[in-house]
C-alpha cells in the first residue's frame, strides 16, 4: 500500500507538472519570441522604398510642360541626373541626331551659329549621342529625357556638343575650332535666341525696335516668344548660370558676354523666362539656356 501511495502520488505531480507546462511553456516562449522581434531591427525589402514605378513615372512624366522639363533638366527644379535606358526614351539615336542637324541648320541660317552640320562631300561630321534622365528628388516622380550629342569634323578641326530635349529644343551649344577663320567672322544674332526653341504649326516673325518676337501658333493655343538684351546682369542672374553644371559634364563655368532674356507666353499668360547666355572666343562658342527662377 506504501508503494502504491507513493506511486500515485509520484503520477499527480507529474500530470500536474505536464499541465502546468502545457499552460505556462507556450505563453513563455510566445513573450521571448516577441521580445527578439522587437529587439531585431532588420532591413526593409527595396521594394517598400524604391519609389513610384518605372511605368508611374512615365505616365506622369507626360504631363510636364516644355518649361517643367527644362526646368527639370537644368536642374532648376531639383533633380537627379542619370544615364537613360532605351526604353525610357520615346526616339532613338539617329531620330535625335536628325532632330539636331535640321535644328542647327535653322539656326545657321538665323545667324545663331557659325556653321552647318549636314554632312557632303566635304564637310562629313562623325557623331555620338547618350540619353540621360533628369528625375525630380522630391517625389521622384516626374522626369525629363535628354540627349548629349557630340559631332566630329572628319579632318578634327571641328568639334560640337549640343544639349538637346527631345522635342528638339536646343539647351546647350558649343562649337571648339582648330581653324581661327570658321569663328572669326561670326557675330551671333543673339535676337534671334527664341529659335533655340523649336517650332509647332504655323509661325510668324517680326521684329519691333524694342527686341524679337517670334509668334508660334496652333489649332489650340499660340506662344509668343519676346527677347530682351540685358545691358548690366545682377550677381543674381550670374549665379544662375553656374546650374550648367547640372546638365553638362565636363564643361567649366560659362563667363557670358551677352546676355539676353526669352519670354514664353502662352494664350496671353506668361508661362516662362529663361536667360541665354553666349560667349564667343578666337575658337569657340557657346550659348546655354537656363530658366529663372
Amino acid at each position: 500500500m506504501k508503494k502504491s501511495g507513493i506511486k500515485n502520488f509520484i503520477l499527480i505531480i507529474v500530470t500536474i507538472s505536464v499541465a502546468a507546462a502545457s499552460v505556462w511553456l507556450p505563453g513563455f516562449l510566445m513573450q521571448k519570441n516577441n521580445t527578439k522581434t522587437y529587439e531585431t531591427v532588420n532591413d526593409v525589402p527595396h521594394e517598400y522604398y524604391s519609389g513610384p514605378s518605372e511605368a508611374i513615372i512615365k505616365n506622369a512624366s507626360k504631363q510636364l510642360s516644355r518649361e517643367e522639363r527644362i526646368r527639370l533638366i537644368t536642374g532648376v527644379w531639383e533633380s537627379k541626373v542619370t544615364a537613360a535606358t532605351a526604353d525610357e526614351c520615346s526616339i532613338n539615336e539617329f531620330g535625335i541626331k536628325t532632330i539636331t542637324e535640321n535644328k542647327i541648320r535653322e539656326l545657321f541660317i538665323k545667324g545663331l551659329y557659325p556653321t552647318n552640320l549636314t554632312s557632303d562631300y566635304n564637310n562629313w561630321y562623325a557623331w555620338s549621342a547618350t540619353p540621360y534622365k533628369a528625375l525630380d528628388t522630391t517625389f521622384k516622380t516626374y522626369a525629363a529625357i535628354y540627349w548629349d550629342l557630340t559631332f566630329t569634323k572628319y579632318d578634327n578641326s571641328e568639334i560640337h556638343r549640343f544639349i538637346v530635349t527631345e522635342r528638339g529644343d536646343i539647351l546647350f551649344a558649343e562649337m571648339i575650332s582648330k581653324k581661327e577663320e570658321s569663328l572669326s567672322n561670326f557675330t551671333p544674332r543673339l535676337s534671334n535666341v527664341s529659335y533655340l526653341f523649336s517650332d509647332f504649326g504655323n509661325v510668324a516673325f517680326t521684329t519691333y525696335n524694342s527686341g524679337s518676337t517670334r509668334i508660334s501658333t496652333s489649332d489650340s493655343e499660340t506662344i509668343v516668344f519676346s527677347t530682351k538684351y540685358i545691358e548690366h546682369p545682377d550677381e543674381e542672374l550670374l549665379l544662375l548660370l553656374d546650374k550648367v553644371h547640372n546638365f553638362i559634364s565636363g564643361t567649366s563655368d560659362i563667363h557670358p558676354d551677352s546676355i539676353y532674356e526669352l519670354g514664353q507666353s502662352t494664350n496671353s499668360i506668361v508661362s516662362a523666362r529663361y536667360l541665354v547666355a553666349s560667349q564667343k572666343t578666337d575658337d569657340s562658342f557657346r550659348i546655354v539656356i537656363i530658366p529663372e527662377q
